[in-house]
């Protein structure tokens, strides 16, 4: 598996990831918003923990 040979960019990689994880979880919270306002503040009560996962993990 190349994970094992690259340690360090694996780590920037992940953050890709995680990034990119965000900019779809914004996409179905716009897509939820415009559809449903109840689904709304559910997808907020799951945005707020991956968002301090991702500020703990990048530090």
């Amino acid at each position: 598996m190349p994970y094992e040979n690259k340690t360090r960019p694996s780590s920037s990689l992940g953050g890709m990831i995680l990034f990119l994880f965000l900019v779809m979880i914004g996409i179905t919270a716009a897509i939820v918003s415009t559809g449903a306002v109840g689904g709304q503040d559910r997808q907020a009560k799951v945005f707020v923990p991956i968002t301090s996962q991702t500020i703990s993990l990048t530090k």
